[in-house]
């Protein structure tokens, strides 16, 4: 598997506006505007108020990059977006490869049919999310509890429960209203041959005293049809703890293995926090290494513990095993 990342200077624009700035990814256009003294710091005085043109903008973020022989000939050629807030359409030499609506997930694109050697420019297209919740206002009014005395935020309360994107940007008690958008987290080409890893399950099985049995799920994302194993090593300060190996069936594989006197992990005060790490190999029939993933884990139980008491019902929680109380808000 090869990586390109994409992070790094970009170009940014006002939709229908001429001239451009620099943008740095991932980042959003506020950071970018204040960078290049477009605004003012919108956390001082009452400049939130003069800022809010921005979220009722649309705006285009802008690169290039250049791509070789070596990439174009994979099996498959992605374009992978960690994190795209929020309503995006992509464009790829001027073909538009896929749209997002979600800031929260991750998105992939296959690319390959729009890539060309050498020189390859992609363009990122964000709406309004205020304009988008307008419409849906418009179509259905649903009633509101924070309604504020303009009729500017009393659409901001409307919008917010009509999309996938982080809730505080518009506003809460604690914070200001700043309608985001932008690439937040990394963007990168990923090209592979045959076969990558794409999902990694792990679940603990604490049932028996003093050992912990970890059962590791794998799923592939396999382009040609051979054979395939998952390779899963469990390691604690550089030293292999146990190891096994899983067929794939149907782009599946399991492993499992039991782990003695492991090591937990225990919250802030209650003892130490180790932390084991998986190695996750994608083997073909030879032993060739095609993909590899890595997970850090603490070994630990975490129950809800609700038991008759002579006030009603407890509700507390313990942690392999002892219960604790729960402190802090919001976290």
């Amino acid at each position: 598997m090869q990586t390109i990342s994409l992070n790094g200077k970009w170009l940014l624009t006002q939709k229908g506006k001429r001239g451009h700035i620099n943008a740095l990814v991932p980042g959003c256009v506020h950071t970018d505007l204040l960078a290049a003294k477009k605004i003012e710091n919108p956390f001082f005085g009452d400049n939130e108020q003069n800022l809010q043109w921005i979220g009722t903008t649309d705006w285009v973020y802008k690169c290039t990059f250049n791509i070789s022989d070596n990439i174009l000939v994979k099996d498959r050629v992605l374009l992978c977006c960690h994190g795209v807030d929020t309503l995006a359409t992509i464009f790829l030499n001027g073909k538009c490869i896929g749209k997002t609506d979600n800031m929260f997930r991750t998105w992939e694109f296959d690319i390959k049919p729009a890539l060309k050697k050498g020189k390859n420019t992609i363009e990122i297209r964000f709406d309004s999310t205020f304009l988008l919740g307008k419409k849906h206002e418009m179509k259905k009014h649903l009633r509101v509890w924070d309604v504020n005395s303009t009729k500017f935020y009393l659409w901001i309360s409307k919008i917010r429960k009509e999309i996938r994107k982080e809730q505080c940007n518009y506003g809460w008690d604690w914070g200001p209203t700043l309608i985001t958008c932008g690439i937040w987290r990394d963007i990168e080409i990923i090209a592979f041959d045959g076969a990558r890893l794409t999902d990694v399950h792990i679940m603990q099985d604490h049932s028996r005293r003093g050992t912990v049995v970890l059962n590791v799920a794998v799923t592939a994302e396999v382009v040609h049809n051979f054979t395939l194993k998952a390779r899963v090593l469990l390691v604690y300060n550089n030293k292999i703890e146990a190891e096994e190996t899983g067929d794939f069936i149907n782009q599946k594989a399991n492993a499992s293995f039991i782990v003695e006197n492991p090591k937990l992990w225990w919250p802030n005060g209650m003892g130490g926090q180790p932390l084991y790490q998986l190695r996750i190999e994608l083997q073909d029939k030879d032993n060739n290494v095609l993909d590899t993933q890595f997970r850090r884990i603490g070994l630990r139980t975490l129950h809800l513990e609700r038991k008759k008491d002579k006030w009603g019902e407890s509700f507390q929680f313990s942690v392999n095993g002892v219960p604790f109380f729960a402190k802090g808000a919001n976290w």
